[in-house]
């Protein structure tokens, strides 16, 4: 399905498009994650620009 998209980004834009998105009835949220996932999250980053670095 193409969405329009607006070009230039702003606030209002933003907004408007999170007021536009949450009155969809076919909207999935997806959960908040927690400390230690974005903890692990950030490790795994790193070691994957270590890699990329190393070789």
């Amino acid at each position: 399905m193409a969405v329009p998209v607006k070009e230039d980004k702003n606030d209002f834009i933003d907004a408007e498009a999170i007021a536009e998105a949450v009155e969809r009835k076919n909207m999935r949220f997806v959960p908040i994650k927690t400390d230690d996932q974005l903890d692990l999250q950030a490790i795994h980053r790193v070691r994957d620009w270590l890699i990329g670095v190393r070789q």
